[in-house]
């Protein structure tokens, strides 16, 4: 797995366990660009983590060569970020978020495909992005074989998660919301806030969840409080005593 995380200059960045493939991948998709870094028995260190004029062919080439490891970044119209590694509090966090998400749709008969953080991108718009957990929810199966017809066109996930606990250089619900993701669970100054997708291609927070209408934000902001007091087992069974009280009552 690979990570990235920052070194005592602000600008630096490490990736870690960095195959040799993915390495020259990097640098041979980046031929006109001159960072200073150094690669070291897997470990690459990047001076620069924000590089711009990176052609849409150069960012599809940068993530075959990575492939299947994690790779956190935004790309926007030609910039591209390379994100720090995620913390422990970034991974409790969102881990637990999307556990909120599954344990719901399970409580509440929701069929739901999770697809973690695969890359969401789009070459007409120029926007990609890693994010923290993605969902197609509710899911609906495509037919397969002769029956399927022709194959429709991929569609991004309904419902991300973004922990956001670090200053970027993007904005990254701008790419969220111009690759069509309709909601978005987003953790930020020690609460989590809910975003829709309006027909304008821009977020509107809202109090409450589109794809679970009886769970509010205050409600999720809660139950992470109670994970970070506590433990994800306490609050991973609070939250669903919760949920199977309030749908009772409604």
């Amino acid at each position: 797995m690979t990570f990235a995380t920052t070194t005592d200059s602000a600008a630096s960045i490490l990736l870690f366990d960095v195959p040799w493939t993915a390495y020259t991948g990097l640098v041979d998709a980046l031929p006109e660009h001159r960072f200073r870094h150094t690669y070291q028995e897997g470990t690459l260190e990047l001076f620069k983590n924000v590089l711009f004029n990176v052609s849409w062919g150069a960012y599809e080439k940068i993530l075959k060569a990575f492939g299947d490891r994690r790779f956190p970044h935004t790309y926007q119209e030609g910039t591209l970020e390379i994100m720090m590694s995620p913390s422990e509090e970034h991974e409790q966090i969102k881990s637990f978020l999307g556990r909120l998400i599954e344990m719901a749709a399970l409580e509440l008969g929701i069929h739901f495909k999770a697809v973690g953080s695969a890359t969401q991108r789009d070459k007409k718009l120029l926007q990609g992005l890693e994010p923290d957990e993605s969902y197609y929810i509710p899911y609906v199966a495509q037919p397969r074989g002769k029956a399927a017809g022709r194959v429709p066109k991929k569609s991004p996930p309904d419902l991300a998660i973004e922990v956001d606990l670090r200053k970027l250089d993007l904005e990254r619900m701008k790419s969220y919301a111009n690759l069509g993701i309709r909601e978005l669970w987003r953790y930020r100054k020690g609460k989590v806030e809910f975003f829709c997708l309006s027909p304008k291609r821009s977020y509107q927070l809202v109090s409450h969840s589109r794809a679970f209408s009886m769970i509010g934000s205050k409600d999720v902001t809660r139950f992470v409080k109670k994970m970070q007091a506590t433990d994800d087992y306490s609050a991973t069974r609070a939250f669903v005593a919760w949920l199977t009280k309030t749908r009772r009552e409604n």
